[in-house]
This record gives structure tokens, sequence and C-alpha cells, in this order.
């Protein structure tokens, strides 16, 4: 019979199956994890992931996990309230690691998530809250996507969205949470 391979991330650390699911070996301890994707390549066997504060890579297919914090530190110490990620088919080299901390800090990779450089950091200008204001609700709601035909155009959501066309440098406010 064929088996389909899963990698999961969960609140406990990131566990595989090659059976469909009928047995899982635990491939990452700990962790709380928020966020897995994979990079969207060809025949890659690259996946990503983060929790609360960190950033891990895999190049085996979730086999095994390297910390990745190289650049990715959370302002002010203490946890980044959860993080997410992007990747761009457009360019699979860029990386977006985006954490709750400080209403969305923002970090940019340019070689596949081996290193990492804080491009947004600006607590008086909310990418997680219900405005510019700030307000959010925290972890549960936040995602980040990039656009797959252009790398350096991303979005953030959580009650409103937000874009980037400049690799996350600067922000523009899309919706309201409001207002269909």
């Amino acid at each position: 019979p064929i088996y389909l391979t899963l990698v999961a991330a969960t609140n406990n650390g990131i566990y595989k199956t090659t059976d469909g699911g009928a047995t899982w070996v635990n491939k990452l301890s700990g962790g709380q994890f928020t966020d897995m994707v994979p990079k969207p390549a060809a025949n890659s066997r690259t996946l990503y992931a983060v929790n609360y504060s960190s950033f891990y890579k895999s190049e085996d297919f979730g086999d095994t996990w390297t910390l990745i914090n190289n650049g990715i530190s959370v302002p002010g110490g203490g946890s980044g309230l959860g993080m997410r990620l992007a990747v761009s088919a457009a360019d699979t080299n860029v990386v977006y690691a985006g954490m709750i901390k400080d209403e969305g800090t923002i970090f940019r990779s340019n070689d596949g998530g081996n290193t990492f450089a804080m491009v947004y950091h600006n607590p008086s200008q909310s990418l997680v809250g219900y405005d510019a204001n700030g307000n959010g609700q925290g972890n549960y709601n936040f995602t980040m996507v990039a656009d797959p035909l252009n790398a350096n155009t991303v979005y953030t959501g959580a009650h409103v969205v937000w874009k980037s066309t400049d690799g996350g440098v600067t922000w523009t406010q899309k919706t309201q949470w409001w207002a269909v």
C-alpha cells in the first residue's frame, strides 16, 4: 500500500507520520508551534516552523530541525507572543516571519531562512490590532501570506488586513475590522 507522509506542528512539538496517520513520531519536542509552511519549490523537502518566539528549519521534510536564531530576536526580550510565516513562490529564498510582539514585528530572510533581518518594528502602528492604534486580541487570529508572483508583496491579517509592497518595510491598511 501507498502511505501518506504528514508533518504536523502542534501545541507540544512537531510530529511526523509515514503511514497515513496510523502512528506518529515526535521530531521536535515542546515549543507550542503556531505555523509551519513548506518551501514552495519543485521537489523541495524544506519546511519552516515557528512557535511563540523561535524559527526552525528542516531540510529533510521534518525528520530533523535546526533552530535559526541569526537575526530573529524578540524586541525587548520575553515572548514574541506568537509568530507566523510567509514564503513566495516568486523567490523561494525570501522568507518572512512575523510576531505579535510590539503590535507586529516583521523579519525577512533573503537566503532561504538561514539569516534574518528585522524590517519592521513600529509599536505605534499596529499590524495585529483592530486599527493602527492597537487593541489586538493576540496570537489566535494572526496570519501572514506572501504574493506568489512578487516576493516583495506581503500581507498580514488579524482584525485588519495590511499590505506591504517593499518587502515588509512599510505597510498600508487595506480593511477595517468592522466593515465588509
